[in-house]
C-alpha cells in the first residue's frame, strides 16, 4: 500500500565529443571527421529533448548500426525506449550495450541507473529480466570509477532495491560523506538513507536521517514528502505525520513550473477533497442520508502479551460523501494517472497519500494522447497494479459505474477507463462483472505520457470528513478506507454474481481460509508457514483447511472468501477478498508493529465482521513474521478456536443488507442508489450528451 521510492537520477542523451565522458579514441576522432555525421547525431539530440522520441530513435538507430563499436549511439537508443516505456525493449538494448562495452563507465553507469529505476517504479522487472545485470553493472561502475559519487550512491541504491540493506546502508553512509559540497547529491543520498533505513526496520536510524533532513533542507521541495513518508510507517498516528504529507503536496505545487496548453506556468494549485478548480467539474451527491453519520462493529478481540501495542484500536467511522463527479478538461498524467483539470491538480480521496511525479522537469518528453469520447474512469488509484487498492478502490467505482452510467441510455457513448488488462486481476474482474469490451479503454501508459480528455470524464469518488472519533483526524492511513455503503454496494454486487458461478454456493463451506503470502514478495511472509498449516489441518481437519495463494481464477478466489467460517492472515492484498464474506464471518489477524493496519480492521467494521487480533503474531511492514515458534501456533489455533465458537453462539447471520448503528442497533438498508438521484443523472446525461452532438457538428 504504501512503498515511499528513492530518488533516482532520470536518465539522459549521452555525448559524444570531447565534452562528454567518452574517451576521444580514434573511432570517435574518426566520427567527428565525418561533420554530417555528427550533425546528425546532434539532431538526434535535439529531438531526444524536445519529446520527439520516434525521430530521436529512428536516428539512433541508424547511427548505431554505423558505429557499432562507439556506445553512445546504442545507449541512447536504449534511453530512447526507456522514456517511450518499451522497457523489456530498453533491457535488451542495455543488455546488449553492456556484453559489446563490458569496460566502458557510461554502460555501466547508465545501465545501473535503468535497472534502479525500473525497481524503483510501481512497474518493477519482469520474469524477463536478469536483475543480476542491474547489480553487475553498479558493481562495474562503483569499481572502474571508485571516486565517482554517482557510481558508489548508484550501487547502494541497487543494494536497497534488492533489499539487501546489510549492504545498501555502509555504501549510503560513505556517499554521503563525500557528498556532503553538494547539496543537490547530499539530499539525494540522506534521503536514500532514511528509506534504506526505514525498509530494513531500522527505526531510529531512519527518524534520525529524516530530522537532519529537515533541519537542513526543510526549505527544499520533497524533504517532508520523505520524512512524512519515514513517519507514517513509523508514527502512523502522529500528527505531525500528516502535517509534513499535507506539506509536500504544498511543496509540489508551488515548485510545478509546468507550463502547457492547460495553465500558464506559475499558476498551479493543489487540490484536496474536490475543494479547488469547481469551474471544471460538476458533482451530486449519491449518499445523503448516510454521509456524516457513524458506523462501528464489536469492539475487537485483542489476544496475546502485546494488546497494549494495538490501542487504541478503533471500530467506529464517519461515513464519508460519495460524489458522481463530471470534470471537462480533464488531464491524466503518467503511469500512476495524476489527474489535473486546468491549473489544478487534484489528489481525489488519497488526499494527502497521493504520489505526484516530476511534471516539470519531464514535460519535453510527455507524448499526448487525445481521447475524444465521453469517459467513466476507475482512476486515479494509489497504486494502479496493487490488488487492494483496484478491489477497494477501483471495483467500488466501477459498480457504480455500472450502475449509474453502463445501464442508463443517455451514457451510452461513454466508455469505462480501467488499468492495464494485462493486469490478471483488472482482465477478470471486468470479465466477472460482464462489462462490454467494446466499453471499456484501457489505461496503458508510461511515464513519458499523458491523456487529454477533450469530453467530459465521469468519476465516483468519495470526500473524507474531518473525523472527531479519531479515525481520520490521526491517521495517515486513513485515506486508503473507502466508504462504507460503496463497500457494501461491491459486496452485493459480487455475492450476486457468484450466483451464476454456483447457485449454491450460500449453503457451502470452503472452512478455515488462511492466506499465505509468496516468500517472493520478500515481506510479511512465514517462514515455517508449512509447520502452521499442518497445524491447522490437525485442529480442524485435512479438508477443512482453504490455503488462498492468490494464483486460481478471481471467481474461485472470491468463492473461497464467500464461503469461508473464518479467514486467517496478516496485513497484504489477500485480505481485500473478505469483501465477499457472509455477513458475521470472523477475521483472525496477525497485526503489524508498528500497527499500520486499520485498513484491514476498517474494512471488517464496515461489514461487521469480528475481528480477532493475535497480537504475539506481529512483524515490521517491511519485515517478516520469522519461524514461528510452537506457542505462537497454539495460541492461533486456540484464537480460530474461540472465534468459530463466538460465531456460532451469535443469532443468525445478518442480510447483506444491514448494518449497525451508532447505538449498536442494525439498520436495514439497501446498496441501490436512490431513483431520483438516477433520474437526476440521466437528465445530466442527456444534457451533457447534446452538447457533446452539437460540438461534433461544429
Amino acid at each position: 500500500t504504501r512503498t515511499p521510492n528513492l530518488l533516482i537520477r532520470s536518465q539522459a542523451p549521452y555525448p559524444i565529443g570531447p565534452h562528454g565522458r567518452h574517451p576521444v579514441d580514434t573511432t570517435l576522432q574518426r566520427l567527428h571527421a565525418h561533420g554530417e555525421i555528427a550533425e546528425t547525431f546532434k539532431r538526434a539530440s535535439t529531438a531526444f529533448q524536445e519529446g520527439n522520441l520516434d525521430e530521436a530513435e529512428k536516428i539512433f538507430q541508424e547511427l548505431s548500426t554505423l558505429f557499432p563499436d562507439i556506445s553512445a549511439p546504442s545507449l541512447n537508443l536504449a534511453v530512447v525506449n526507456e522514456k517511450k516505456g518499451n522497457m523489456l525493449k530498453a533491457y535488451r538494448l542495455f543488455s546488449k550495450a553492456r556484453s559489446e562495452f563490458p569496460s566502458d563507465y557510461e554502460t555501466a553507469i547508465s545501465t545501473c541507473r535503468f535497472g534502479a529505476n525500473l525497481l524503483n517504479s510501481k512497474y518493477s522487472s519482469t520474469s524477463k529480466m536478469d536483475l543480476d545485470l542491474f547489480l553487475e553493472a553498479c558493481k562495474d561502475a562503483s569499481k572502474t570509477h571508485p571516486q565517482e559519487l554517482e557510481a558508489i550512491s548508484m550501487l547502494g541504491n541497487m543494494y536497497v532495491l534488492l533489499m539487501r540493506f546489510e549492504e545498501a546502508i555502509p555504501i549510503l553512509t560513505r556517499a554521503e560523506k563525500i557528498s556532503r559540497n553538494n547539496r543537490d547529491s547530499h539530499v539525494q543520498i540522506l534521503s536514500n538513507i532514511a528509506l534504506a533505513n526505514l525498509r530494513a526496520g531500522n527505526g531510529v536510524e531512519a527518524i534520525a536521517a529524516a530530522e537532519k533532513l529537515m533541519d537542513l533542507y526543510k526549505h527544499i521541495p520533497g524533504i517532508s514528502s520523505t520524512a512524512g513518508n519515514v513517519r507514517s510507517i513509523l508514527l502512523p498516528y502522529d500528527p505531525e505525520t500528516i502535517k509534513l504529507l499535507r506539506m509536500a503536496l504544498k511543496e509540489y505545487i508551488a515548485s510545478l513550473k509546468l507550463m502547457d496548453e492547460s495553465c500558464p506556468a506559475g499558476k498551479w494549485k493543489m487540490d484536496i477533497n474536490w475543494t479547488k478548480g469547481a469551474k471544471y467539474f460538476n458533482k451530486v451527491l449519491l449518499n445523503p442520508s448516510r454521509s456524516g453519520t457513524i458506523y462501528k462493529s464489536e469492539p475487537a478481540n485483542i489476544v496475546g502479551t502485546r494488546a497494549e501495542d494495538l490501542s487504541p484500536y478503533y471500530t467506529e467511522y464517519i461515513e464519508r460523501e460519495i460524489y458522481f463527479l463530471t470534470l471537462t478538461n480533464a488531464w491524466l498524467w503518467k503511469s500512476n494517472g495524476q489527474l489535473s483539470t486546468p491549473c489544478v491538480v487534484h489528489s481525489a480521496a488519497q488526499m494527502w497519500n497521493a504520489e505526484f511525479g516530476p511534471l516539470s522537469s519531464e514535460i519535453s518528453y510527455m507524448q499526448t494522447k487525445r481521447i475524444k469520447h465521453r469517459v467513466a474512469s476507475t482512476l486515479p488509484l494509489k497504486n494502479i497494479r496493487n490488488y487492494y487498492h483496484w478491489m477497494l478502490e477501483g471495483m467500488i467505482r466501477l459498480v457504480y459505474i455500472q450502475e449509474l452510467v453502463l445501464d442508463l441510455p443517455s451514457y451510452n457513448d461513454v466508455k469505462v477507463l480501467v488499468p492495464d488488462t494485462t493486469i490478471p486481476h483488472v482482465q477478470q474482474s471486468i470479465e466477472f462483472l460482464h462489462i462490454p469490451k467494446n466499453r471499456i479503454l484501457i489505461y496503458t501508459t508510461s511515464d513519458n505520457y499523458r491523456w487529454a480528455f477533450e469530453q467530459d470524464m465521469i468519476i465516483i469518488d468519495w470526500i473524507h470528513p474531518v473525523d472527531t472519533i479519531g479515525s481520520l483526524s490521526t491517521d495517515s492511513w486513513s485515506p486508503y478506507y473507502p466508504p462504507q455503503e460503496g463497500i457494501f454496494k461491491l459486496r452485493d454486487r459480487l455475492r450476486d454474481t457468484l450466483m451464476e458461478y454456483d447457485p449454491d454456493f450460500d449453503q457451502k463451506s470452503s472452512g478455515v481460509v488462511f492466506i499465505s503470502r509468496d516468500k517472493k514478495k520478500s515481506v510479511r511472509f512465514i517462514s515455517n508457514e508449512k509447520v502452521l498449516i499442518a497445524a491447522l489441518r490437525e485442529a480442524f481437519g485435512e479438508n477443512r483447511v482453504t490455503v488462498h495463494r492468490g494464483t486460481k481464477p478471481l471467481h474461485e478466489q472470491l468463492l473461497m472468501f464467500a464461503t469461508a467460517d473464518i479467514v486467517v492472515g496478516s496485513h497484504g492484498a489477500g485480505l481485500a477478498n473478505i469483501v465477499v464474506a457472509r455477513p458475521g464471518t470472523p477475521v483472525v489477524f496477525f497485526p503489524l508493529y508498528p500497527h499500520v493496519d486499520r485498513t484491514f480492521g476498517h474494512l471488517c467494521t464496515a461489514l461487521d465482521l469480528p475481528q480477532w487480533i493475535v497480537s504475539d503474531v506481529n512483524s515490521y511492514y517491511y519485515g517478516t513474521f520469522g519461524d514461528l515458534s510452537r506457542s505462537q501456533i497454539d495460541l492461533i489455533v486456540t484464537t480460530i478456536q474461540k472465534a468459530l465458537v463466538a460465531a456460532q453462539k451469535k443469532p443468525a447471520p445478518r442480510k447483506n443488507s444491514e448494518s449497525r448503528e451508532e447505538d449498536g442497533s442494525l439498520h436495514s438498508r439497501s446498496s441501490e442508489t436512490d431513483p431520483q438521484t438516477i433520474n437526476d443523472l440521466e437528465t445530466i446525461g442527456k444534457s451533457h450528451r447534446k452538447a457533446f452532438h452539437q460540438a461534433e457538428e461544429l
